[in-house]
């Protein structure tokens, strides 16, 4: 099997990239440990930070880009290591536990969404965002404005409630050629 891509969360949010404390304080409120807080350069900030996945810790890169009034972040697992992982504990469990990171991500930074995929993107401002593009599973907030209208989507495989937020299923796994 080839790999060389990363399985990412991704999402936009209000903040500035010569103020990324908001941002590491839901990471580590969230249980991630700071390895290398990364300096900011060229508009860009990537940073090292220990993930706990069922009794072990992994590393997970967080790259933070300037997107102008909002900060563009994806927190980045090897797509090799993500597989190995999941035969380890599950595939499933594996999943639960990145849309358990990422549910709380939206919760405490106020996220309009976040997505968990293959290759993930933050290229969506979160005031532009309407649940009208959804990828692989999307996080949103129980309240957005636009939740019923983008769970009579056809293409919903399933939608779990979790405190607060709304998981939309496109897919039942991040990686599509293993899901």
């Amino acid at each position: 099997m080839s790999y060389g891509g990363f399985v990412s969360i991704a999402f936009q949010w209000h903040g500035t990239l010569s103020d990324l404390a908001p941002l590491d304080r839901a990471l580590a409120a969230a249980g991630l440990v700071a390895v290398d807080i990364g300096e900011t350069a060229e508009n860009q900030r990537i940073s090292g930070w220990n993930m706990a996945i069922d009794g072990s810790s992994h590393e997970i890169t967080c790259r933070c880009y300037d997107a102008g009034a909002h900060v563009a972040t994806t927190l980045d697992i090897e797509e090799e290591r993500f597989d190995e992982l999941a035969v380890q504990i599950g595939r499933r469990r594996l999943i639960e536990v990145f849309v358990g990171l990422a549910a709380e991500l939206v919760r405490s930074l106020d996220l309009q969404y976040a997505f968990f995929e293959e290759e993930a993107e933050a290229d969506l401002a979160p005031d532009r965002f309407d649940g009208s593009r959804l990828f692989g599973i999307t996080i949103v907030p129980e309240n957005a404005r636009w939740l019923d209208r983008a769970l009579a989507r056809d293409d919903i495989q399933r939608v779990d409630r979790l405190p607060g937020v709304v998981v939309i299923y496109r897919r039942l796994d991040p990686v599509p050629h293993l899901g």
